[in-house]
């Protein structure tokens, strides 16, 4: 018998050793004890529900007094251009945020001055997310400048001061959104009795950090280049000026010069890629955007062609809908409970929005609407009393919260779920435990040490050898056989040839897990994922160019929209500074 199959024996006769112990108890168990003030998935101890209750109670105004503080703290670190640091506050801030909302949650405050906090919260957090990626990219932009300055690139210079233009008005409407929030904020908190002095001085910090931004824009406006004769001009429209969720923008223009038929004209909304419209026979050009998962506020528009002419830059705003949320009585049905609901803001639907379904308070589904703004759940429910209550949060659209009434379920015995009894539960566990066994050791018989299969920029298995760490006993540095920068090219040429942007930013994120697990000495190399890198990385040279590969790479590979040039060319060069650092590590 092999060691594998002797291990996997051991397991299986320890749990079913357990599951016939349990089996013993099943008959009569005991819920509570004196000791234990606990519940069960369809009971609760009625002696440990006020000091459960008590102890959230607690927990609830330090917890607030900290969310007044965070904001403050996230933004100190911006003015003095600690922007890792900002981020480790700010990801602590968004924890602190999630614990509130399960206390409102657990403690019934949905229609509490507390809930009203928790709301003005969840925007706070939305503004110091998107100050805080708009600080990123500025500081991106600078460093980009001082490379086209010393190449003396009027064409980038001019791009470059575009893009920190549309900054410099997003964070001014951060500002005026996070100006909305102050007087409900600080009343709220010394209603309850809450120091605010921290929160009153964040807004002065605000607008110190987006005085300093226009003052830098300001400077970097004077000194622009004056371009050469440019025979070419662009003039630019967007309408209408306000618009809402699921309303269509439309960008239009016109391209006057020597050749204006056909030419590709680049759209950009907040300093980003949005697409690449053709000018018909006249230098027309037409663009429509419907307003889907566009955030509320203030947003900014410009166009160019052939990267050297620019419009102006023109702005729009996307204003909050108010949302309905509905919740039919829910009946019983095979598996469960089945409730129904529509989610609309007025004159339309919400399509493709989580809605989560609360029973006694705890969220037990969480579903998408469909084209029509409808959710349907199945709901398993033991017998007796019930609350359930749907609840929409709008997480990055332009949409207020909203909530249907609770409904009161009465669930009768022959109407619960059916429950397997106590003895078949036991055999089919065995039946459970015994297919994993022999499939596992069918599995390690079959498949003993696959190879890592070569990716495109990959060599193969026994090409590279890597450095081991230091203080290994007995380990003598090695060499590779393939140098590291030339490994690094390929797979940056590879990476370029790919045309699925997704894909081709997997390849990057590959060779550096590749290459940074085996620099740290991480195991289980391919179920690491790119967070685990960068927090693993934390302390090393390569941390902070890392962090931003990071921060590019899940929004190319997650997010819905396919990543344009632009992203491709960031990700690209994120790529190309850790590498960089890497290959100086190496040595």
């Amino acid at each position: 018998m092999t060691r594998a199959l002797a291990g996997i024996v051991v397991i299986s006769v320890l749990t079913a050793f357990a599951l016939v112990f349990v089996g013993m108890h099943a008959a009569s168990p005991l819920l509570y004890n004196p000791s234990f003030d606990g519940s069960t998935p369809s009971h609760t101890n009625p002696a440990g529900l006020d000091k459960t209750g008590n102890n959230e109670a607690e927990r609830l105004l330090p917890l607030m007094s900290d969310l007044l503080d965070s904001p403050g703290t996230v933004m100190v670190n911006i003015r003095y251009g600690d922007l890792d640091l900002a981020q480790r506050d700010f990801e602590e801030f968004s924890e602190m945020a999630r614990s509130l909302d399960t206390l409102v949650v657990n403690l019934e405050m949905s229609e509490s001055e507390i809930e009203e906090f928790r709301r003005m919260n969840r925007k706070n957090l939305e503004i110091m997310n998107e100050l805080l990626n708009s600080t990123s990219r500025l500081d991106e932009l600078r460093t980009l400048e001082v490379r086209f300055r010393d190449s003396n690139d009027p064409q980038a210079m001019t791009s470059i001061t575009y893009e920190g233009e549309a900054l410099r008005k997003k964070v001014r409407g951060l500002l005026t959104d996070y100006e909305s929030q102050r007087e409900p904020m600080t009343r709220t908190g010394e209603d309850l009795e809450l120091d605010t002095t921290e929160y009153q001085e964040s807004h002065q910090i605000f607008e110190e950090i987006v005085r300093s931004i226009e003052e830098e824009q300001d400077t970097r406006s004077r000194d622009l280049p004056v371009p050469v004769d440019d025979p070419y001009r662009i003039t630019l429209r967007t309408s209408p000026p306000v618009v809402f969720y699921h309303d269509t923008l439309v960008i239009s223009g016109f391209l006057s010069g020597p050749q204006t038929t056909g030419v590709e004209i680049a759209i950009f909304i907040d300093s980003r890629q949005e697409a690449s419209v053709f000018t018909d026979s006249s230098g027309m050009f037409f663009h429509r955007v419907y307003i889907d998962s566009m955030s509320a506020g203030g947003h900014t528009v410009f166009v160019t062609f052939r990267d050297s002419t620019f419009s102006d830059i023109h702005s729009f705003t996307v204003e909050t809908l108010p949302t309905t949320l509905t919740l039919a009585s829910p009946s019983p049905g095979k598996g469960g409970y089945s409730a129904y609901g529509v989610l609309s803001a007025p004159d339309r639907p919400v399509t493709g929005a989580g809605v989560s379904i609360l029973v006694d308070g705890k969220v037990t589904r969480k579903v998408v609407t469909g084209n029509d703004g409808s959710y349907q759940a199945v709901i398993p429910l033991a017998a007796g009393e019930h609350d359930i209550k749907a609840v929409f949060t709008p997480l990055g659209l332009p949409l207020g919260p909203s909530e249907s009434g609770s409904r009161h379920i009465v669930v009768r015995p022959e109407d619960a779920p059916v429950t397997i009894p106590g003895l078949y539960s036991i055999l089919f566990g065995a039946i459970v435990i015994a297919a994993s066994s022999g499939g596992a050791y069918y599995y390690l018989r079959r498949r003993p040490g696959i190879p890592y299969r070569s990716l495109p920029g990959e060599f193969p298995p026994g090409e590279i050898t890597v450095s081991p760490l230091p203080g290994t006993p007995g380990a003598a540095p090695e060499t590779s056989a393939v140098p590291f920068a030339i490994r690094a090219d390929e797979t940056l040429e590879y990476y370029r040839r790919e045309e699925n942007s997704r894909e081709a930013a997997r390849l990057l994120f590959l060779f550096l897990r590749t290459e940074i697990t085996a620099r740290l000495g991480l195991r289980h190399e391919r179920s690491i994922t790119a967070r685990e890198m960068v927090k693993s990385s934390e302390g090393r040279a390569f941390f902070s160019p890392l962090r931003i590969f990071t921060q590019i790479y899940e929004k190319v590979r997650y997010d819905r929209a396919i990543a344009g040039q632009d992203e491709k060319d960031r990700i690209g060069a994120a790529f190309s500074a850790t590498a960089g650092v890497l290959e100086g590590d190496e040595h």
